[in-house]
């Protein structure tokens, strides 16, 4: 919850005291991502209202389909739902989305309640609705042709600033920023996973292990499935673009019921020690804290060959010390667990090769 400090002066009434400015979230669906830089979201600020913070996701970015920025406005001016951005000529109609905007009274100047809701104004707005019934009824007669055709003075106020695109401000974003924006995704591809059920952050785990880059991949989801692959080097990207369409294994933990029957474990039961089988993805640090198990540390056992994805993981409560390994192998793990010797061993072993593990 945003503070909101002011010079202190005596007699302050909060009763009296005219509160017109609100801290409210901007997001901006669907911005293009070479426009995603400091300098260009800092250029809205102008037409928005002050500019208070950016959100980190933005300035990252994490997520591709919303830009958010916290601006300070003054309510009793018209708030904007929609701006337009310049880029070399061509005029891009952005939305706004407004986050939690609180009620403001047009006739006391004060936040917490709609004009409607005032009781003052209450009775005022019954006279002007039925002042309005009255004139339909009486209304003057249609106006003749000569009257048409009568001077009639322009109220310039009404007319649309040379900075305005219609009803809405237009800002111009300049060229140099744009084809920065440009040439920072200029060796990026998008990107769709086509089985939804299959979590984008299992797929960025098994791509990312099918591909074998050499230098950074960030991957930015774009909603429904879509996301941009950014890479920084034409080595990576011709790699990819030239090996797909590329097979993500809807199995394991890719898998979304799968997935949400694990959640359900860790939920119901918390327990002490979790183990489960062919998750078909790495356990990198990227994936585990999208897992998100409230109870168990955000790391994994696991038997690396540096080949395949490992068949078993060994997951611990928060609480208790790491395990510490004795033996591994691809279809077994044995450890050292609170003064006792766990082994974790895949179902489909026989009992004949389980003896010879140890």
């Amino acid at each position: 919850m945003p503070i909101r400090l002011m010079p202190w002066s005596p007699l302050l009434s909060a009763e009296n005291h005219q509160n017109m400015n609100v801290l409210i979230w901007y997001k901006f669906r669907g911005l293009s991502s070479e426009l995603w830089s400091l300098k260009i979201v800092m250029s809205l600020r102008k037409t928005l209202g002050i500019l208070i913070h950016i959100d980190r996701s933005t300035i990252n970015p994490d997520y591709g389909y919303l830009a958010s920025v916290l601006v300070d406005i003054d309510q009793s001016k018209p708030i904007l739902t929609h701006v337009f951005i310049d880029v070399e000529g061509k005029l891009i109609n952005q939305e706004i989305l407004l986050y939690r905007v609180p009620k403001f009274c047009n006739h006391c100047k004060n936040m917490g309640y709609s004009i409607a809701e005032y009781k003052v104004v209450k009775m005022d707005l019954w006279e002007m609705e039925v002042a309005s019934k009255v004139k339909v009824l009486f209304k003057e007669k249609n106006p003749t042709f000569a009257d048409l055709l009568k001077h009639k003075p322009i109220d310039l106020g009404i007319l649309p600033l040379p900075t305005m695109s219609g009803d809405f401000p237009s800002i111009r974003i300049p060229e140099a920023r744009f084809l920065r924006g440009v040439e920072r995704y200029k060796y990026s591809l998008n990107g769709r996973v086509d089985l939804l059920k299959v979590k984008l952050a299992v797929a960025r785990s098994e791509a990312l292990r099918k591909w074998n880059l050499s230098c950074n991949c960030q991957f930015i989801p774009l909603g429904k499935g879509y996301f941009i692959i950014l890479l920084d080097n034409e080595a990576d990207k011709m790699r990819i673009w030239g090996g797909g369409p590329w097979d993500i294994d809807g199995r394991g933990i890719a898998n979304k019921d799968t997935f949400l029957q694990l959640k359900d474990l860790d939920k119901k039961h918390s327990p002490d020690l979790l183990c489960t089988t062919e998750p078909k993805v790495l356990p990198d640090e990227f994936f585990l804290n999208r897992l998100n198990l409230k109870t168990m540390v955000g790391e994994a056992i696991y038997f690396d060959n540096g080949v395949s994805c490992p068949n078993i993981w060994v997951l611990w409560r928060k609480e208790l010390a790491r395990p510490v390994i004795l033996a591994s192998s691809k279809q077994h793990i044995t450890i050292l667990f609170e003064n006792m010797m766990v082994s974790c061993i895949h179902a489909d072993y026989s009992y004949v090769r389980q003896r010879e593990l140890w």
